[in-house]
């Protein structure tokens, strides 16, 4: 047997009263098991190594899609941020022009929106509201028209009314679009410093109309 002649533990094995098969079959256990214990000795160490690299691994992914995340988050209100400026912008020159016009009436407040185009290609629509809350100019993409509904009651129309700036409102449903929209809407002034309506600016929510690039 492989090292027993070196041991010189070959005679005293063979002097044994065991048979030589007894012998045999012993050594080929006890070799037999050393296998088995090294082999599951090496699977459980590949087993803890592996794990430590799947769950690294895991971790630095989650970090990195953390940081996607954030950074389009950030990217997305950065350009929301810059459009709401746009938009505010665009309101303010409008309201300045149509305080220059004639709001008198329903036909001459249409007339007077009709004349503002930049006010469509800011918003999916913008309207006049007499100082009353009544709404008597529409403009969207399908024309000018007089709707005839109250905004007296609206947030937009009260803070605009009281205030010199533009006015940002939270998402709401439209009466006009029957959707989620924002407003934006800003007071009408005469050359005399009168109030003579709101002018207001309509962003669909479901549009992506404040974070298009």
């Amino acid at each position: 047997t492989a090292g027993e002649r070196e041991r010189r533990s070959l005679e005293p094995l063979l002097a044994t009263p065991a048979p030589r098969w007894a012998i045999v079959s012993g050594k080929m256990l006890a070799a037999t098991t050393l296998g088995l214990v090294s082999l599951v000795l090496t699977l459980l160490s590949v087993f803890l190594t592996t794990s430590l690299v799947l769950t690294e691994v895991g971790k630095s992914t989650e970090r990195t899609i953390l940081d996607l995340a954030h950074d389009e988050a950030l990217h997305t209100a950065q350009v929301a941020a810059s459009r709401l400026r746009l938009l505010s912008a665009a309101l303010e020159q409008g309201a300045a022009a149509l305080g220059n016009g004639d709001l008198s009436n329903d036909a001459r407040a249409r007339a007077a929106l009709a004349g503002q185009p930049m006010l469509m290609a800011a918003f999916s629509a913008a309207f006049v509201v007499a100082p009353d809350g009544r709404m008597n100019a529409w403009f969207d993409d399908t024309g000018v028209r007089t709707l005839g509904i109250s905004a007296g009651d609206r947030d937009y129309f009260k803070a605009a009314i009281e205030s010199t700036a533009t006015f940002i409102s939270e998402p709401f449903v439209g009466r006009a679009t029957n959707m989620p929209v924002i407003v934006l809407s800003r007071r009408i002034v005469d050359a005399s410093g009168h109030v003579i309506g709101v002018l207001g600016g309509v962003v669909r929510i479901n549009s992506h109309a404040l974070v298009q690039d």
